[in-house]
C-alpha cells in the first residue's frame, strides 16, 4: 500500500494532479506546466466563443504536447449516481486506472477539502461563465520518460450558490448529469515536451504559473 505522505497532490487551476512516488519534483513540475497551458488556452478560446467543446479542445493541446490520450477499452460507464462528484471520480478511476491511483485521489481530494486557499482557486479556475470544467489526473511513472495517467472530466452547469466544496463533495447536488463525465487513459511523453514545446509554454505563461498552483498537506491532522 502507497504511505500517503509519499504521495504529492497540486491544484493546478481546476485540475487536481496527484502523483505517486516515482515522479521526481522536476517531473511534477514540467507535467503540471503542460497542463496549465493546456487549460489557460482552452478557457481563453472558450471564453471568446471560438470553440463549443472545451474538453475537446483541451485535450487536442495535451496531445500537442506529448500527451497520447485515449479512452478506456470498452465503455467507460459512469460511476455510482447522486453521491457527489468526489465519489463518482474514484469509482473510475479505481474501475479503469488502480486501486492505489483512486485510494491517492480520494486522499488528494479530502486534503483540499481542509485548504481553503487551494479550495478558492479550484473554484474560481473550473468556471467559465455558467460553465464547471474541472479535473482530476492521478499520475504514475510508467518507463523512463513516459507517465501514465487517469484524466477524469466532469462537465456541469453551475448557478452562483454553487461552490467547489458543494459540487465535489455534497452527495444531493440537483442537476449533475454523470453522463456528462469523460475518463481518458494518458501516457505523457515528457522528454518530448521538454525537447520540443517546454520553452514555448513557458513564454506564454510568462512567469504566471505560480499563482495557479497549491501544493496540498496530504497528512491529516493528528496523524503520526
Amino acid at each position: 500500500m502507497t504511505n500517503v505522505s509519499d504521495v504529492q497532490a497540486t491544484v493546478v487551476a481546476g485540475s487536481l494532479a496527484v502523483f505517486l512516488p516515482g515522479v521526481s519534483a522536476a517531473d511534477r513540475e514540467d507535467i503540471l506546466l503542460g497542463n496549465l497551458f493546456a487549460q489557460v488556452t482552452a478557457r481563453e478560446e472558450y471564453a471568446e466563443g471560438l470553440v463549443p467543446d472545451w474538453f475537446a479542445n483541451y485535450r487536442r493541446k495535451l496531445s500537442f504536447l506529448g500527451w497520447d490520450a485515449a479512452p478506456p477499452p470498452g465503455v467507460a460507464l459512469p460511476g455510482p449516481d447522486r453521491v457527489g462528484v468526489k465519489l463518482n471520480a474514484l469509482a473510475q478511476i479505481k474501475q479503469y486506472g488502480s486501486a492505489a491511483l483512486a485510494a491517492a485521489t480520494g486522499n488528494a481530494l479530502d486534503a483540499l477539502a481542509r485548504e481553503p486557499q487551494a479550495l478558492d482557486l479550484f473554484d474560481v479556475s473550473m468556471r467559465h461563465g455558467t460553465q464547471a470544467h474541472l479535473q482530476f489526473m492521478p499520475c504514475v511513472r510508467h518507463s523512463g520518460d513516459y507517465f501514465d495517467m487517469v484524466l477524469y472530466h466532469m462537465e456541469t452547469v453551475v448557478d452562483r450558490t454553487w461552490n467547489a466544496r458543494t459540487l465535489l463533495y455534497n452527495p444531493v447536488v440537483a442537476h449533475i448529469d454523470y453522463s456528462k463525465s469523460r475518463l481518458q487513459l494518458v501516457r505523457f511523453n515528457l522528454r518530448l515536451f521538454r525537447d520540443q514545446h517546454k520553452q514555448r509554454v513557458q513564454a506564454r505563461l510568462q512567469g504566471k504559473a505560480t499563482s495557479f498552483l497549491r501544493n496540498l498537506n496530504l497528512t491529516a491532522p493528528g496523524s503520526p
